[in-house]
C-alpha cells in the first residue's frame, strides 16, 4: 500500500500507523491525488453507521487528521 495509492482498504488502521511528523504529508498527498475528499467521506459514513469498533477507529483516525476535536 503506497500513500499515493491509498484510498480504500483499511483506511482507518492506516491513519491510526501514521506518526504524527506523517499526517501532513499524508493529507497533502491525498489532496493531491483527489483521494482526501473521498475518504473523508467515507470516515464520516462509518462514525455514522459502523460497528461500535468501527466508529471508535473512524473517530481516532478523524481526529488524528485534525478533523474533529473530542
Amino acid at each position: 500500500m503506497t500513500e499515493t495509492g491509498y484510498v480504500t482498504s483499511h483506511p482507518i488502521q492506516h491513519i491510526q500507523n501514521l506518526l504524527p511528523e506523517q499526517v501532513p504529508d499524508f493529507i497533502s498527498n491525498q489532496q493531491r491525488n483527489r483521494a482526501l475528499t473521498a475518504l473523508i467521506k467515507q470516515l464520516n459514513a462509518t462514525l455514522l453507521s459502523g460497528q461500535a469498533e468501527q466508529r471508535e477507529g473512524a473517530r481516532i483516525a478523524l481526529e488524528k487528521l485534525g478533523f474533529i476535536d473530542v
